[in-house]
């Protein structure tokens, strides 16, 4: 169905969930006046950890904190939206990594070689402990988790299964095998053609709000990953317009997209049922992707660009996978300790945070970077500087 060199769909002229440093080689053919020997978008590696602090802030209200309590209802929506940014970014890495002469299997290699050790390790210590507990390992669910199927299942008893954020790597999943079908037509698109095509995918966006409101689903407002397809397709054609040149938003500084996401951010607190289904943080959010490439382009350091930041978003995918089970199971620690737990809820939030990044770290360094290393094999070897995701 498609040729060997399927995925070779950034023009010669131009060049990541929730995902470690990044870098660009003279391969990549990035335009000469931007071709460093080696680019590490650092910007974008540390808003990747910072979405996934969102989250892991969202995930706190609702399990250290009363669920029923102001702060949750709150902090829900933005942190739900954060993950739409997820989406983008990895249309924009994966598109921005696309090698000249890329085939299609060594592309899928790679990116099962990425995503799928920390994800199958963190799935398999769920599931033994859902056995532990309960006595029993529902097979249905479980073989949909392990195949990264469940979240084409509209019930949350499969898409939560075990591990309730490896619905994102189900969509991820999708959305690698679907990029051959709609890489190349919209890198033939002249910008305008790009334009248009962004704007429907924006449109879509928001119809998906409205219509997923009114048949009041979670399931697809937020998992069905082809409700999620827009945000990626997004990110791709962001990647082409940075390559070639055509920033959207070139005139809003890394500050101001900021400034204009978190402004974003509170609106979607409003305590208004309209104002709460729309999606207030996809724009914003994307022109803070274009800044924060921009930034990395042009080698500019931020307050972003601290090594620290850098580094937690380095593990910031493993951090995700693991914050919401030990949440869980601080919340569990919490229930049975009473009054006194109740009034030590800020400092066990603290705690979560901390034991989050040291099992991540871990995760990281002993799982990630080695299992990829094995799967990748010697295509890995051949193209030592292709930017990671």
């Amino acid at each position: 169905m498609f040729s060997r060199t399927a995925l070779s769909a950034v023009p010669a002229a131009a060049p990541v969930g929730p995902p470690p440093a990044v870098a660009v080689g003279a391969q990549t053919g990035l335009p000469p006046a931007v071709r460093p020997t080696r680019l590490r978008l650092d910007t974008l590696t540390s808003l990747r950890g910072l979405a996934a602090l969102a989250v892991f802030g969202f995930h706190a209200a609702v399990t250290l904190v009363d669920p029923s309590a102001a702060l949750a209802r709150m902090v829900s929506v933005p942190s739900k939206q954060s993950i739409g940014f997820f989406f983008a970014l990895s249309g924009f890495v994966l598109t921005w990594a696309i090698r000249p002469g890329d085939r299609l299997l060594p592309f899928w290699r790679r990116r099962f070689a990425r995503i799928y050790p920390a994800y199958l390790v963190v799935l398999l210590a769920s599931a033994f402990a859902s056995l532990a507990l309960n006595g029993v390992l529902p097979i249905g669910p479980f073989l949909a988790s392990l195949f990264l199927v469940q979240a084409f299942v509209p019930d949350t008893n499969w898409y939560y299964a075990f591990n309730p954020v490896g619905w994102t790597l189900s969509c991820e999943a999708f959305f690698y095998i679907l990029l051959p079908l709609f890489i190349r037509p919209l890198a033939r698109l002249p910008l305008r053609g790009r334009r248009t095509v962004q704007a429907v995918l924006l449109l879509s966006v928001l119809g998906i709000s409205l219509v997923a409101r009114h048949l009041d689903s979670v399931w697809l407002s937020g998992v069905f990953p082809l409700t999620r397809l827009p945000e990626f397709v997004l990110g791709c054609t962001l990647a082409m317009d940075v390559a070639a040149g055509h920033v959207v938003g070139r005139r809003v500084g890394l500050a101001a997209a900021v400034t204009l996401s978190a402004a974003a951010a509170v609106a979607s607190m409003l305590p208004f049922p309209a104002v709460r289904y729309l999606p207030f943080m996809t724009v914003p959010l994307l022109l803070l992707l274009c800044a924060g490439a921009k930034a990395d382009l042009e080698g500019r350091r931020t307050v972003v660009t601290w090594r620290p930041f850098v580094w937690f978003g380095e593990i910031s995918f493993c951090f995700y996978l693991v914050q919401l089970k030990i949440l869980v199971g601080l919340a569990t620690v919490v229930a049975v300790s009473g009054p006194a737990g109740d009034r030590l809820k800020p400092v066990w939030v603290l705690v979560a945070l901390a034991v989050s990044t040291l099992v991540a770290w871990l995760l990281h360094r002993f799982v990630e970077k080695p299992g990829e290393q094995w799967l990748r094999g010697r295509s890995r070897r051949r193209a030592p500087v292709a930017l990671q995701h």
